[in-house]
């Protein structure tokens, strides 16, 4: 367990390279919390035992795809987990359970919509993005014309409360989430820009070595030359051999 909270912190401290184990690890724990308060939104007015049921399996599948992405590194696997679950179980069992329209169950449906987008890429969000739209008009399909379905809120003062609720909830999951993903996009712009200015350091103190061992290696290389043209214009060779000759 202490392991696993240790590996926990460095990928919530950017200590791994992954940016989507990140975000899919900040988006569990940010379940897990909403999750719980969940729990303690439904207990004053909860008759129906099945919405207790519901968060629960929310909160344990949330733990078990968060040790799956922490653990065996496997983030693909855990976001489809966490995304399946909230999609086909956990989001319209709140909306039928909680009085479909009637309170504030209906605006955590869009919250699937906003993880797909944000967790996955290719034909993975595509998928997702389909059986998203298929499940929410399933949703209001089923609640408009099988209305025995839906489990009423007990009272007025239950419907704005949870209407309240969602409306806060949802709205700090989705802040949270966007400040995550701006944060991040400034990390990376500011890595660019330290790497962009340690390249140009490199390349200055390269143009300067090379600038530097030119003027080392010529000002010697002239100095040869001129003495090799004093030692010959001093050089009594040449005279010897036409004397020898004649």
């Amino acid at each position: 367990m202490k392991a696993f909270f240790k590996e926990l912190r460095a990928v919530l401290m950017g200590e791994r390279d992954d940016i989507r184990e990140r975000f899919f690890c900040v988006i569990s724990l940010l379940i897990l919390f909403c999750a719980f308060l969940g729990l303690m939104e439904t207990l004053p007015f909860l008759k129906e035992p099945l919405m207790m049921v519901n968060l629960l399996i929310l909160f344990l599948v949330t733990v078990v795809a968060l040790v799956i992405s922490v653990r065996f590194r496997r983030v693909d696997l855990a976001g489809v987990l966490l995304g399946l679950v909230l999609l086909v179980i956990v989001f319209p069992n709140i909306f039928f359970l909680n009085g479909g329209v009637i309170g504030g169950s209906a605006i955590w449906l869009c919250i699937n919509l906003i993880y797909t987008f944000l967790m996955f890429d290719g034909i993975t969000m595509y998928v997702f993005i389909v059986l998203d739209v298929v499940v929410n008009i399933s949703c209001y399909f089923v609640a408009y014309y099988i209305r025995d379905i839906l489990t009423p809120l007990p009272s007025r003062e239950a419907i704005m409360f949870d209407s309240a609720f969602s409306v806060i909830a949802t709205g700090f999951a989705i802040g949270v989430m966007v400040k995550f993903n701006i944060r991040t996009y400034s990390e990376k712009q500011q890595m660019v820009e330290l790497q962009k200015k340690e390249l140009e350091q490199l390349s200055d103190s390269r143009v300067s070595f090379f600038a530097s061992m030119s003027h080392e290696i010529r000002s010697p290389i002239n100095t040869i030359i001129g003495l090799n043209e004093m030692i010959l214009r001093e050089s009594k060779e040449k005279r010897l051999l036409l004397m020898q000759k004649t």
